[in-house]
This record gives C-alpha cells, sequence and structure tokens, in this order.
C-alpha cells in the first residue's frame, strides 16, 4: 500500500513538472507577441451573433422537435 502511494506521488510530481514547463513556454511565447489596440473593437457585435448562432442554435430552432433534440445531444454549432 505504501509502495502504490510513494508511486503516485512520484508520477504526480512529474507531471507536474512537465506541465508547469510547458505552462512557463506557452506564457513567454504569448508575451513575445505584439499588442492589438483595436482587439476590442466590435467585441459586443460579435459576441451576439456568437450567442444568436452558436449558443441559441438558431438556424435549428425553426424546426422546434429536431432543434431541441440536437442542442441537448451536440451542443455545438449546427455546422459541424
Amino acid at each position: 500500500m505504501l509502495a502504490r502511494i510513494i508511486i503516485g506521488l512520484v508520477v504526480t510530481v512529474i507531471c507536474f513538472a512537465v506541465a508547469g514547463r510547458r505552462f512557463f513556454w506557452l506564457s513567454r511565447l504569448i508575451r513575445t507577441g505584439q499588442p492589438a489596440p483595436r482587439r476590442w473593437q466590435g467585441f459586443r457585435k460579435v459576441s451576439e451573433a456568437e450567442l444568436t448562432e452558436v449558443a441559441g442554435q438558431r438556424k435549428l430552432l425553426h424546426w422546434t422537435v429536431p432543434g431541441l433534440a440536437h442542442f441537448f445531444t451536440c451542443g455545438d454549432s449546427p455546422s459541424s
């Protein structure tokens, strides 16, 4: 029983080390990018379109039963 706990802790520490290195590398990569001054321009329009098309399933909800069935089984956009 003690051997399982020790092996589990060793594997966990190794996994955290690998994930930490990857996170550090990704954060360095992101910080090297140029700033985007107009990043949030048009955010409201884009987010409203995303909510109505994807989350709202606008096209599929024209047909109530199949649209609701798709929404509850897939939960993604109708284009997939």
